[in-house]
């Protein structure tokens, strides 16, 4: 072989030398990215794995949230049957019964009706307070048989109750200021029926609460058998304590 022949096939392989080394290069240049690729991507593929669990578990989380919220709505709604049925059976007309409401009135915000003529200087005043037995009542009436009493020491007021009203409560009691050694008695009637009534000393107090159901006329009587004269008795008054009507509306 010449000179340049042998020149020529040298730089032949050098050549493919270059190539092959080229080739070489690039496959691993081509590994190396595929190498952070499949790093990269398993990556994400961790992740990914890690975000559905948790999301797993909190899909899971509000599941037995709901389920423990339905079981809250269905206990509430039981216990709402149950006072529906109660409410029912205690108000056998479906609740539309408003005149089963009450209220409540002094009897001072009634005006009396009749009084007793006979007793010219019998007392009534409707103008409190009052005291009774230490004890103070804005809404008291005070009433007394007078001197000279022509009804043998009896003193009454009547009050129209108009079948308006169910029952009657306060107190009766001699008025503190009253002449030392004082006793009276009073009575407390209802369509001309007695309902209460006993006597009265200084520092004792009386408790009424009586059923005035359908009642009409309504009586407060005091009585003082001392007050046929206008002597050296002194004064004495009953107190009406605070008496208080209960009605229906």
């Amino acid at each position: 072989m010449t000179l340049e022949g042998q020149k020529a096939r040298a730089d032949r392989n050098e050549s493919r030398v270059k190539l092959l080394t080229a080739l070489v290069t690039l496959v691993g240049a081509v590994a190396t990215a595929f190498g952070v690729i499949w790093g990269v991507t398993a990556k994400r593929a961790d992740t990914a794995t890690a975000q559905a669990d948790t999301s797993a578990v909190e899909v899971q989380k509000l599941k037995q949230e709901n389920a423990d919220l339905q079981n809250r709505l269905a206990a509430a709604q039981k216990d709402l049957e149950a006072l529906r049925a109660s409410a029912s059976s205690s108000d056998p007309g479906g609740g539309n019964q408003s005149s089963d409401q009450v209220q409540t009135s002094f009897l001072t915000d009634l005006q009396y009706v009749d009084y007793d003529h006979k007793a010219s200087t019998g007392y009534y005043r409707a103008d409190g307070p009052y005291e009774a037995n230490g004890k103070d009542y804005p809404h008291g009436i005070a009433m007394s048989s007078g001197c000279q009493n022509r009804d043998g020491g009896d003193y009454w007021v009547d009050f129209n109750l108009g079948r308006s009203y169910t029952r009657l409560v306060g107190d009766v009691a001699l008025e503190d200021s009253n002449t030392a050694g004082v006793e009276m008695k009073y009575q407390l009637m209802l369509d001309g029926v007695s309902k209460a009534g006993k006597a009265l000393t200084a520092g004792n107090t009386s408790p009424i609460d009586v059923d005035v159901t359908d009642g009409l006329r309504l009586r407060l009587l005091v009585h003082d058998p001392r007050r046929t004269s206008c002597g050296a008795e002194g004064h004495a008054y009953v107190i009406w304590g605070d008496l208080r009507l209960t009605g229906k509306v």
